[in-house]
C-alpha cells in the first residue's frame, strides 16, 4: 500500500513538474515575441495526456499533478475575427467554438480553431477549465457588439447553416444585432431592415435607410434574402419616396 501511495505521488509530481515547464514556455518563451498558431500547436502537441497502458492510473495520476497548482492555465487566443497577434489569456476566461464561422464574427477571447480539437484543449474541457461558446453565450455577446460588413455575412451564414438549425434562434439574433455601414458610416440595427436593392439602382442614388446595403445584398440569393432574412425586395415607389 505505501509502495503505491509512493507511486502516485512520483507520478504527481511529475505532472507538477509538467506543468511549471508549461507555464514557463507560455508566460516567458512565448511572451518575449509574436508567436503563430503553428508555434502554440507543437507546444500543445508536448500535453496531450493519452490515455496510458496498461495501467490508466499512470495517466490519470500525472493529470492531476499537472492540475493541482491553483494558478492559471494560460493559453493563446484571438480576441476579435480581425486580429492578426494571439493573446495569452487564463483558460476559465476563454471560449472554445467548433465552428470555423463562429471565428469569423464573434468576439471573444477564443481559442484558434485550429486548436480546439488537440488532446490537451478536450483535457482541460474535461476539467471544466475551459467555456464553451453555446447560443446563448453567442447572443449575449452579439447583443453588446457592432459587427463589421464582413463579421455580419459571416453571421447570417452561420445562423442558416446545419450548425444552427433554428430558425426562432435565427430570428431572434437578426432582430438584435447592429453592424456597420462602410458606406454611411453609420451604425445599423439590423431589425430595422425591411429592404433589398433588387433594382440594381446606380450606386450614386442613396437607397432608404431602411434597405440593406448593396454590398451585402450582393452575397446573398433571392431566396435567402427573402425567405431567410425576410426583406422585401425594393420597389421603385420606395426609391421616390
Amino acid at each position: 500500500a505505501y509502495i503505491s501511495i509512493w507511486n502516485t505521488e512520483l507520478l504527481m509530481s511529475i505532472g507538477q513538474i509538467a506543468r511549471l515547464i508549461y507555464d514557463r514556455t507560455m508566460l516567458t518563451d512565448f511572451n518575449k515575441s509574436q508567436k503563430l498558431i503553428d508555434d502554440y500547436e507543437i507546444s500543445l502537441i508536448s500535453y496531450s495526456f493519452q490515455s496510458s497502458v496498461p495501467d490508466g492510473k499512470i495517466g490519470k495520476a500525472i493529470i492531476e499533478g499537472f492540475f493541482v497548482l491553483k494558478n492559471d492555465v494560460f493559453l493563446p487566443t484571438q480576441q476579435k475575427p480581425s486580429d492578426k497577434c494571439l493573446t495569452l489569456v487564463p483558460s476559465t476566461t476563454a471560449f472554445l467554438a467548433r465552428s470555423k464561422r463562429i471565428h469569423k464574427f464573434l468576439s471573444l477571447p477564443l481559442i484558434p480553431f485550429q486548436l480546439v480539437d488537440s488532446s490537451f484543449i478536450r483535457t482541460l474541457e474535461k476539467w471544466a477549465l475551459i467555456n464553451i461558446a453555446d447560443r446563448s453565450i453567442i447572443e449575449k455577446k452579439l447583443l453588446s457588439s457592432i459587427l463589421s460588413k464582413d463579421e455580419l455575412i459571416e453571421l447570417i451564414q452561420w445562423l442558416f447553416s446545419e450548425d444552427v438549425a433554428d430558425k426562432l434562434y435565427a430570428k431572434r439574433i437578426l432582430l438584435i444585432i447592429s453592424f456597420n455601414d462602410p458606406c454611411s458610416h453609420c451604425n445599423i440595427k439590423f431589425g430595422t431592415i425591411q429592404y433589398y436593392d433588387a433594382l440594381n439602382t446606380p450606386s450614386m442614388l442613396p437607397l432608404p435607410s431602411n434597405t440593406l446595403p448593396r454590398d451585402i445584398t450582393a452575397v446573398f440569393s433571392k431566396d435567402q434574402l427573402e425567405n431567410q432574412l425576410s426583406l422585401t425586395p425594393l420597389k421603385l415607389i420606395d426609391l421616390v419616396n
